[in-house]
C-alpha cells in the first residue's frame, strides 16, 4: 500500500507570468526538477511522497531509484491564490512538511505541520519603493508573511551566509533555525568553451530594477568604448522591452544622451543553451548590483567561463571565492579600470576562467539536490 504525500512543495511561481523568469523562478524549478528520475542525484531512501502545489491540473512522476512519488498540481491565476491557501491551510495536517519558496504565495494563515519558508534576502525591507510599491496587498502580504513565518516556521531556508546575516540583523530569528542551502545553476553552463577569442561587447544578464544599478553599467561600457577596448553592451532583460517605468526610462535617457543607441543591445529572456553562447563570448559579465540574496548571472558566468567584474558587496565576495573582480558599486573609475585589467590581460583572463569553473562545481544541481533532500528528511524525521 502506498504512503501518503508527507512533503508539499509550492512551485506555483512557475506560472506566474514574470515571476517565473526571474531568480525565485529559477529556483522553483530546481525544487521542481528534484522529482524528475533522469536527473536524480538521490542516494537510496525510504519511501516518501512529494506533492507540489500546482493546482488544478494533475499529473504524477515517480522516481523509481529512491520510490519517491511526486503529484504535482497547478493554477496560473492569481485570483485562484486566496481560495488555494485558504484550503490548503484548513486541511493541512501535523505530520506534514510544507515549503514556501515565495513568500507571496504563503499561506496567511499557517498550515499545520512543519513548515520551511524561503527567505531569499530582505531586499523588499532594504528597497521598499521598488519593490512593494505594487498595492496595498503586496506589501501587506509580505510583511504579514514575513513576521507570521519568520516566528513560527520551523526552519527558515536562505540562499547564501550573507544573506544568512542579513536576516540575522533585521529579523528576531534564533541563528539554528535559520539554515543556509546554496542556489543551484542550470548544468548546461558547465559546458566547456569552444571558442578560442571573446567578442568585442560586454555582457550583463539580469532585472532592471534600481539595485540592479543599470546605468552605472552603461557609463563603464561608454568608459570602456571611448578607449577603444569594446564595442558593444549586451543587456538581457525582459524588463527592459516590456516595463516600461522611471527606471528603464532613465536608462533609455542616459543611452540616448551618451549617443550608445546603436551600440546598445537589448535582448530579452533568452533559453539557457543561447545565453551560455552569450557568456561564452563575452570580454566579460558587468554585475555591480547594490544588493542580491545570490546572484544566478555571477554563478553562471562563472560556470560558463566568462569573466566577471562584480560590486565589492558580501554576497559576491562570498559567492565567487575569489575568482571574480570586485569593485565598489557607485564607483565607475574602479569599475572600469577591473574590466580594463580583464580585457587588456589574456593571462589573467584565462587564470580567473579556469579558477571560476572550478569554484561554480559548489552551486551544481547535484549538489542543490542532495542538500534539500537531506533537510527534509531531517525535519520529517524529528
Amino acid at each position: 500500500m502506498k504512503k501518503k504525500t508527507r512533503i508539499k512543495v509550492d512551485i506555483r511561481s512557475l506560472f506566474l507570468s514574470g515571476t517565473n523568469v526571474r531568480g525565485i523562478g529559477r529556483y522553483t524549478n530546481f525544487l521542481e526538477k528534484i522529482a524528475h528520475p533522469e536527473i536524480s542525484f538521490i542516494p537510496h531512501q525510504p519511501s516518501i511522497d512529494y506533492y507540489f502545489l500546482k493546482f488544478l491540473k494533475e499529473a504524477e512522476r515517480t522516481l523509481p531509484k529512491n520510490r519517491l512519488t511526486f503529484k504535482i498540481f497547478h493554477s496560473s491565476q492569481l485570483a485562484t491564490i486566496t481560495l488555494e491557501n485558504l484550503v490548503l491551510s484548513l486541511t493541512s495536517q501535523s505530520s506534514y512538511l510544507y515549503h514556501f519558496p515565495n513568500i507571496y504565495l504563503a499561506p496567511p494563515i499557517l498550515p499545520r505541520g512543519k513548515i520551511i519558508l524561503t527567505l531569499h534576502d530582505l531586499i523588499p525591507l532594504e528597497y521598499p519603493e521598488e519593490h512593494l510599491k505594487g498595492g496595498l496587498f503586496n506589501k501587506t502580504i509580505y510583511l504579514h508573511n514575513l513576521k507570521l513565518y519568520s516566528q513560527k516556521a520551523t526552519v527558515i531556508l536562505t540562499v547564501s551566509y550573507a544573506s544568512k546575516k542579513h536576516l540575522l540583523n533585521h529579523l528576531k530569528i534564533p541563528p539554528e533555525k535559520i539554515k543556509v542551502v546554496y542556489n543551484s545553476i542550470e548544468d548546461i553552463f558547465f559546458t566547456p568553451n569552444p571558442y578560442r577569442k571573446p567578442k568585442p561587447y560586454i555582457l550583463y544578464v539580469g532585472g532592471v530594477d534600481y539595485r540592479k544599478n543599470i546605468p552605472t553599467i552603461i557609463k563603464v561600457f561608454h568608459r570602456l568604448k571611448k578607449a577603444g577596448l569594446t564595442q558593444h553592451l549586451i543587456l538581457v532583460s525582459a524588463d527592459m522591452l516590456s516595463q516600461r517605468n522611471s527606471e528603464t526610462t532613465k536608462i533609455w535617457r542616459l543611452i540616448r544622451k551618451l549617443n550608445l543607441k546603436n551600440s546598445v543591445i537589448i535582448k530579452s529572456h533568452l533559453p539557457d543553451h543561447q545565453l551560455l553562447k552569450l557568456y561564452q563570448q563575452a570580454q566579460l559579465l558587468l554585475f555591480p548590483s547594490l544588493a542580491e540574496g545570490f546572484g544566478y548571472p555571477l554563478v553562471e558566468a562563472m560556470a560558463s567561463g566568462c569573466p566577471v567584474v562584480a560590486s565589492k558587496i558580501d554576497v559576491f565576495q562570498e559567492i565567487s571565492q575569489g575568482t571574480v573582480l570586485l569593485a565598489p558599486p557607485q564607483d565607475e573609475e574602479a569599475l572600469s579600470q577591473e574590466a580594463k585589467k580583464i580585457i587588456q590581460q589574456p593571462q589573467l583572463r584565462e587564470k580567473l576562467s579556469q579558477e571560476a569553473k572550478k569554484k561554480a562545481r559548489k552551486y551544481s544541481f547535484a549538489q542543490f539536490q542532495k542538500e534539500m533532500v537531506k533537510l527534509y528528511f531531517q525535519l520529517l524525521n524529528q
